[in-house]
């Protein structure tokens, strides 16, 4: 792991069942969701990025990072009930962060986790949960231009591709 990583996997030892580490963000759809171009554009990006796929395990004493083969992601839209479309959106900001508040168990839990609630027909809003080990405010940038980019592509049938990554994480663990 690298330095940061293991003070977080330290960190979370001492208490697992601390949410202080996940990050969240969301993301405000509205319009036309095309739902399968959506997921296509998720599971390309965490094909693309090993530590999308990334959990942690004791080897010889020391935690490691184990890259899993596949991550499948089920982004089936959880409907919002509420009177109108603010008492919705309080409703997805409650359920938002009850997903932050959920502990990860960094060696058997996939450390990245997303929703999709609707609030109404053409109105959703897209949230992602990660642990800080693997995730920072950086990779969500990252996230969201290809999330866009792939989007795009997939609605426009042209199933888009990003190029090879030159390094994973994993690289630059390896070279602190």
């Amino acid at each position: 792991l690298a330095l940061p990583q293991q003070r977080l996997w330290y960190l979370q030892q001492f208490t697992p069942e601390t949410t202080v580490f996940n990050l969240g963000i969301a993301i405000r759809l509205s319009g036309s969701l095309n739902l399968a171009a959506l997921q296509q554009a998720l599971q390309k990006i965490i094909s693309r990025h090993e530590i999308m796929r990334t959990r942690f395990r004791i080897d010889n004493g020391m935690p490691v990072m184990v890259v899993q083969d596949t991550v499948n992601l089920d982004l089936t839209p959880e409907p919002v009930e509420g009177a109108d479309t603010s008492a919705r959106l309080i409703k997805a900001r409650q359920l938002c962060q009850q997903l932050i508040d959920i502990p990860f168990d960094l060696e058997n839990d996939t450390l990245f986790r997303t929703r999709i609630y609707t609030i109404a027909p053409n109105d959703h809003v897209l949230f992602f949960v990660a642990h800080h080990a693997i995730f920072d405010g950086g990779s969500f940038d990252i996230l969201f231009k290809e999330l866009s980019f792939l989007y795009g592509q997939n609605c426009a049938g042209t199933s888009g591709s990003l190029p090879p990554l030159p390094v994973q994480y994993q690289d630059y663990s390896t070279w602190l």
